[in-house]
């Protein structure tokens, strides 16, 4: 929405360039988003440019698709989330498949990645939760002898009287 509002007011660093150009470029390569400008028809009017921000335009069919861009000594990178690289390439006729499967893959990827480090956070809590468990049952057997030592001290001693500690108190011999 911001580049549209923003368009009618630049002037020097707009660039048309092929639909064909404009879709390798928001395809990126191996997986990564920006494109080498080697590959590009209108790689040569790119290099000409400085590094910074650029606009490329591309009309097919009718459609035309402007996106921004960063231009660097040899790549060209989209300033397009995943979902604006899909729906350029989609709305200049290309088949998206690939991308979206690429797509659809690092988020899986990523969701996985999230997935292992709170589980990983969660064994660490519990495993910190259980030894925090066994200190306390220590502490709380160590508590019990002490106080069962300590009660032992207090204890009176008992005599214990047996039958055959008593005196013979029998006096009818």
């Amino acid at each position: 929405m911001g580049l549209r509002n923003i368009l009618p007011y630049l002037e020097k660093r707009v660039v048309e360039i092929s639909p064909d150009d404009m879709n390798l470029i928001v395809s990126g390569e191996n997986g990564k988003p920006h494109c080498s400008m080697e590959k590009l028809e209108c790689g040569k009017v790119l290099g000409d440019l400085q590094s910074g921000s650029v606009v490329l335009r591309a009309t097919r069919g009718g459609v035309t698709k402007s996106i921004c861009a960063w231009t660097g000594l040899k790549s060209v990178t989209p300033f397009i989330g995943n979902g604006g690289r899909v729906h350029t390439a989609w709305m200049l006729g290309y088949n998206t498949t690939d991308l979206e499967e690429e797509m659809s893959s690092k988020r899986e990827q990523k969701a996985l990645k999230a997935r292992k480090k709170k589980a990983k956070t969660l064994e660490a809590k519990s495993a910190s939760e259980s030894q925090d468990s066994q200190e306390a049952t220590e502490d709380s057997k160590n508590e019990e002898v002490k106080q069962g030592s300590e009660e032992d001290k207090e204890a009176p001693e008992v005599d214990v009287v047996t039958e055959e500690s008593q005196p013979d108190t029998d006096q009818r011999h």
